[in-house]
């Protein structure tokens, strides 16, 4: 069975990193694309980054890229 896509939860933990690099590592064997995805509950999200929409994940994402280098 060839892997297409894999996907990582990310909490921002060290299991999370190393599940991370481990799913890179498989991809790139085969060729597959990553995405990691973040879940924080949504009362904590409006409180912190207003309502939804575009212009709200600006700073989950750049928080998320940080952490992931």
């Amino acid at each position: 069975m060839r892997l297409r896509h894999v996907l990582v939860a990310a909490d921002e933990s060290d299991s999370a990193r190393n599940a991370l690099r481990a799913a890179l590592a498989v991809a790139r064997r085969g060729g597959a694309r990553v995405t990691v995805m973040t879940v924080i509950p949504a009362h904590a999200a409006v409180a912190e980054l207003g309502p939804p929409g575009p212009a709200s994940y600006g700073p989950e994402l750049a928080r998320l890229e940080r952490w992931m280098a």
